[in-house]
Parts: structure tokens; C-alpha cells; sequence
């Protein structure tokens, strides 16, 4: 069975013109007000076969459209909303979730929740400055900056992956302590030194 984006695909038409679709149309999550807002803003997409969603839960609250100018301004937002329902009605922190669409927008998040003192608790993923790219990318900033850091180094050196072993820097710190080098360097030196005809 092939799946394609959209099943009236001209495509798949020819090829199976005799093809049922099934559309799935009940939603087990959001509530009716939450797929009436996603409905209307889904409809003005024309390339899009027509389709409403139903719910199989409650009515619920009225969407309420935020707009923010900053992200950290919309983290705050949500921290402040968040603590208001919890001090005003009771309601306690397990009941609310910040869903992002994509982790890196989490960092503003994180600040927010930050800035609020403890004030809302923060059961985090991974945050944003934890993340193996994201530490990738500080220790290369660090040692622009710093070149005799040696951590920042030792994480930058093979990545991406250049097949710098154990036993490879066993050698260059062997080569750097008695002369007192920082190991960026002292590869610049082995580097030059390698590079020489002989």
C-alpha cells in the first residue's frame, strides 16, 4: 500500500481510479473549540482535500489568540498565565504543559520559567544549552576566543567525526606538556611539523 500527502494525487488516481478514501476524522485529544480554530486556519490552504474534524471530548474553552512581540516576552506570558491559574483557582502545576513545535524554540521558554524564581516548576527535556550540538557548537565559540582552552578542545577535535582516537591525543599531549603548548597548538606544530618534506 503506498502512502502519498494527498489522496487525490492525480498520480494515485491513475494508477488505482478505483481507490476508497478514508478519511480520519475524529480527534481523541483536542476539544471542540481547539479543532474549530485549527479547522478555519487549515481550510485557507486550497492544496488541501476539504475536511472537518470532530471531536470525541468536551466542548471546552475559547481559543484565545496571544500575539507577543518577543519570544522571551511570550515565555513570560505563559509562565504568568500559568502561575495566575495556579495561585487564583488552585490548579496545580501538573495540570499544564508547554508543547513547542520544535526544541530549539525551548531556550525562551526555559529563560521565562527561569525568570520566575521557582515560582512555576520546570520539568525539563533536554534543555537548550544541553544539547550535544548545541555544546558542540559553544566549545568551537569558546576556543575562537580562548585557544588554549583544553576542554573545549577535547570536544571540538572530532566532531564532526575526523577518526582522532584515544592514542592520538595520548600523542599530542605527550608532544604539548613538555613544552608547555596548549593541544590546539600543539596540532598546529605536529600539523606543520608532519607537512614538511623530508
Amino acid at each position: 500500500m503506498a502512502w502519498l500527502r494527498h489522496p487525490q494525487h492525480p498520480r494515485l488516481r491513475a494508477r488505482l481510479p478505483d481507490a476508497r478514501v478514508i478519511t480520519l476524522d475524529l480527534n481523541y485529544r483536542s476539544t471542540k473549540s481547539i479543532l474549530a480554530a485549527a479547522d478555519a486556519l487549515i481550510a485557507h490552504n486550497k492544496q488541501r482535500k476539504p475536511k472537518t474534524c470532530g471531536p470525541t471530548t468536551r466542548h471546552g474553552d475559547a481559543v484565545q489568540v496571544l500575539t507577543f512581540d518577543t519570544g522571551l516576552d511570550e515565555a513570560e506570558g505563559i509562565v504568568r498565565r500559568i502561575k495566575d491559574a495556579h495561585d487564583r483557582a488552585g490548579r496545580p502545576f501538573r495540570d499544564f504543559a508547554v508543547f513547542l513545535r520544535i526544541n530549539a524554540l525551548s531556550r525562551s521558554a526555559r529563560v521565562g520559567v527561569r525568570q520566575a524564581r521557582g515560582a512555576v516548576p520546570d520539568r525539563q527535556g533536554l534543555a537548550f544549552f544541553e544539547r550535544k550540538e548545541n555544546r558542540d557548537v559553544l566549545a568551537y565559540l569558546r576556543l575562537l576566543v580562548n585557544p588554549q582552552d583544553t576542554l573545549s578542545f577535547l570536544r571540538a577535535v572530532n566532531e564532526p567525526a575526523r577518526g582522532v582516537g584515544d592514542v592520538s591525543l595520548k600523542h599530542l599531549r605527550t608532544y604539548a606538556e613538555p613544552r608547555e603548548m596548549p593541544l590546539l597548538a600543539a596540532a598546529r606544530r605536529r600539523g606543520e611539523d608532519s607537512a614538511r618534506p623530508r
